[in-house]
Parts: C-alpha cells; structure tokens; sequence
C-alpha cells in the first residue's frame, strides 16, 4: 500500500512498499525549483542540490558522504527541477534502515565548507559548459524560454556561467535554512 508521510515546510515522503522486492528506494520530494531561484542567482537551487551530497554533520571528512553510500551498496541521485527539488537512494531491503538515515543526513544535517563550495561551482560550471555544447539541451532551453518568457518558469534550472558567478557560500547556507 503507498503511504505518503507529510513534513515540515511540505516536504512529502513517499513510501512504496513490494513485499516481491529485494530492494528498497526511498524519494524526499522538495517543493523548491528553479523558478523559486531569484533574478541573478538562477541555478542556486540546483547548486545547493550538489552541495548537500557532499558532506554532513556525521560524514564530515572529506569523502564520507560518498564512501557511506557505497559501503552500503546504495546509489544515491537527485535532481532539480522548475517547481521541485527531489532526492533519491536506493539499496538492498537490509540496508533500508542505513538509507534512510543517509538521505535523513543529507537532507537535514549538511555541512556547507568553502571548499566543497568552491569544487562543486567548478563542476556546475562544467555542467553549463556541457549543456551549452549540446543541440538538444540548447533548443530545449530556447523553446523554454519562447514558451516560458517572462515568468519564473523561464529561469534556467542549472543557471548560467553568470549566474552561477554570482552565488556564495552565504547564498547556498541562507538556501538550506529557509
């Protein structure tokens, strides 16, 4: 039976059990996109995705975050979108308890370092980069942004190299807490 379960801010976890399964997944949905970024900062939302998978109160050292998924053999993801931010994980049914509380830190206890921040601004920026070379990526950009013009929803999900220029440690901590 699905079971939805309601949190703070609107923050919905959605449960999906199959008795059939050897595998547990688990998805905490954020109701914050890029259309929530503000003009100048657009891709912040979806930088501070990046920021939160990378170290927490528990996982503190550098790769810990990472080295704790794997030991469990999960695999973790998350993804931004216009109007919702989501994360994702996923591992054998008896290391549930594990995943849980990894996506539980991640979401909840993350530990934001000028470091990490000045790493993960490389490998957006990289990402643009990426997206920009791509036909694909671009014509769907410019037809979002023919059919979205003018709205929140036009705002690029993953920024621009001048946006993201524009974003600081401040911005990603201030992000988190509200």
């Amino acid at each position: 039976m699905l079971t939805t379960v309601n949190l703070a801010n609107g923050i919905k976890v959605l449960f999906v059990p199959n008795e059939r399964s050897i595998a547990f997944a688990m998805s905490v949905f954020v109701p914050v996109g890029s259309r929530n970024d503000s003009p100048g900062k657009e891709g912040l939302t979806h930088f501070v995705e990046h920021m939160v998978m990378k170290r927490t109160e528990k996982f503190k050292e550098d790769n810990a975050f990472v080295k704790a998924i794997g030991t469990i053999g999960a695999q973790m993801d998350a993804n931004t979108e216009r109007e919702v931010t989501f994360f994702s994980i996923r591992c054998g049914i008896l290391k549930a308890e594990q995943c849980i509380e990894i996506l539980a830190e991640a979401m909840c206890r993350p530990v934001f370092s000028q470091t990490d921040f000045e790493k993960e601004l490389s490998i957006v920026v990289d990402e643009i980069v990426m997206y920009e070379s791509d036909p694909k990526e671009t014509i769907k950009d410019g037809l979002e942004q023919f059919c979205f013009k003018g709205s929140d929803f036009a705002r690029p999900i993953i920024g621009t190299r001048g946006s993201i220029a524009h974003i600081t440690l401040d911005d990603v901590v201030r992000w988190h807490r509200s």
